[in-house]
């Protein structure tokens, strides 16, 4: 599961509208989205900046998980490393897990959900 914050990159894969794209992005819409039991991606929430779609996956994952003092969880991040910083602080400050490893997703999904 993750946040999308530059929509334009849904518009090109035809999950949005130019539309809603633009809207989005002018007030900082963040989608975080999840696979489904299908298999699919789908919006899970809509958040206004970033800070508050970290907030939502803290949530997300205190929901989730199970005994994250055992867990390896693993973040991935198109070019974002920054961002991914500040969820991996998040994450450790509030989940201690087992470990926590960073890592960038590369061009096969980046080219889904942007650089």
């Amino acid at each position: 599961m993750g946040t999308m914050d530059d929509l334009f990159f849904l518009v090109k894969t035809g999950r949005v509208s130019n539309f809603k794209a633009f809207f989005g992005n002018m007030i900082g819409l963040n989608l975080l989205a999840d696979f489904n039991e299908k298999g699919l991606s789908e919006v899970v929430g809509k958040f206004k900046g970033k800070r508050d779609a970290f907030s939502a996956i803290i949530e997300y994952v205190r929901r989730t998980i199970q005994n994250p003092e055992e867990q390896i969880l693993f973040i991935a991040h198109s070019n974002r490393e920054e961002a991914a910083l500040m969820l991996s602080d998040m994450i450790k400050k509030e989940f201690s897990p087992k470990e926590l490893i960073i890592n960038d997703v590369g061009m096969h999904c980046g080219a889904n959900i942007g650089p």
